[in-house]
């Protein structure tokens, strides 16, 4: 932690799905630039696959 800010992830649930997830300005990893709100899509098993912005433009996708 540098001075005030805080280096804490905060999710957004809907119901027990967790659904978004919003991390701290300044973050170097493009899942959490700018804290902007990123959307979490997940796949048949409910495990997070692909991420997106507002826009629905995809930030991360897991092909594995």
């Amino acid at each position: 932690m540098r001075g005030t800010e805080q280096n804490e992830r905060k999710y957004y649930f809907a119901g027990v799905n967790r659904i978004a997830m919003r991390a701290p300005q300044g973050c170097s990893a493009s899942l959490r630039k700018n804290g902007t709100l990123t959307w979490l899509l997940t796949d048949h098993l409910g495990s997070t696959s692909v991420t997106v912005n507002a826009s629905g433009n995809p930030v991360f996708q897991d092909l594995s």
